[in-house]
């Protein structure tokens, strides 16, 4: 598995996965800050992690 993984930071995949660890990691505090999780609170997760990478990845598909 270890071989699977990109190791160039210009690859759109690891782009993404470095983008939805940061984003993961932003709800993380987020969600400790508040103590609130709502059905809303999960959608918004959801899109707040799926969104950026997804992003990320075009981003890094079209740039690089």
């Amino acid at each position: 598995m270890a071989d699977r993984f990109p190791a160039d930071p210009r690859d759109p995949e690891f782009v993404a996965v470095v983008a939805g660890v940061l984003a993961v990691a932003a709800l993380y505090v987020y969600a400790a800050t508040t103590g609130v999780p709502t059905p809303a609170t999960v959608t918004f997760v959801l899109l707040a992690v799926t969104l950026p990478m997804t992003i990320a990845y075009w981003l890094a598909r079209t740039l690089f």
